[in-house]
C-alpha cells in the first residue's frame, strides 16, 4: 500500500505554474506510484492549496489549445452561412 502523498515533487509544481495539469499528474503518478484518480486527486489538492502559484491557463489546456466557441457564436456563424449559401442560390437561380 503507498503512503499518502503530502506534497507534490518539484517537477510537478514546475509543470503546474507552466499550466501543463496532465503534465504535474503524470510525474505524480511516476514518482509516487499512484492510479489517475489518486493522482488528479492530489494535484488539484495542492492547486486548491496554492490558487496563486498556478498559470492562468485553465486545468488541462495546453498552450496550444484554444477555447471552442460559445453557441451564440456558433448560431451567428451558422446564420451568416445559411444566408450565404441562399442569396447565391437566389443569383444563380438555384444552382450551387
Amino acid at each position: 500500500m503507498n503512503k499518502p502523498v503530502t506534497e507534490l515533487p518539484q517537477r510537478a509544481i514546475q509543470a503546474l505554474e507552466g499550466g501543463n495539469v496532465i503534465e504535474a499528474i503524470k510525474i505524480v503518478r511516476a514518482d509516487t506510484g499512484l492510479g489517475l484518480k489518486e493522482a488528479k486527486a492530489v494535484v488539484d489538492n495542492w492547486n486548491k492549496r496554492h490558487p496563486g502559484r498556478q498559470s492562468s491557463m485553465s486545468q488541462g489546456q495546453g498552450p496550444h489549445q484554444r477555447e471552442l466557441p460559445s453557441n451564440t457564436n456558433l448560431f451567428a456563424v451558422l446564420a451568416l452561412v445559411a444566408a450565404g449559401i441562399a442569396g447565391w442560390m437566389l443569383y444563380t437561380g438555384g444552382t450551387l
